[in-house]
């Protein structure tokens, strides 16, 4: 997986669970939901432009705004 530099190596670790197994643990979703949404948001999107997105789960940017900015 590529990940841009500018993306701290744990809320990148985390992504990529999620991408690639789908599911994840709360220590995870902590991770992620540490930083604000839209910090959050921006570096997910730099590391679904800098990957070939096809069998990838939750690839869709919008999935992510909808579990960042809330249900």
């Amino acid at each position: 997986m590529n990940i841009p530099g500018q993306v701290p190596e744990d809320f990148a670790n985390a992504v990529a669970t999620l991408l690639i197994l789908g599911i994840a643990g709360a220590p995870t979703w902590d991770l992620i939901y540490s930083h604000a949404p839209e910090k959050s948001l921006a570096w997910i999107e730099g590391i679904l432009k800098a990957n070939d997105t096809s069998g990838l789960v939750h690839s869709d940017l919008r999935w992510w705004e909808y579990q960042l900015r809330g249900h």
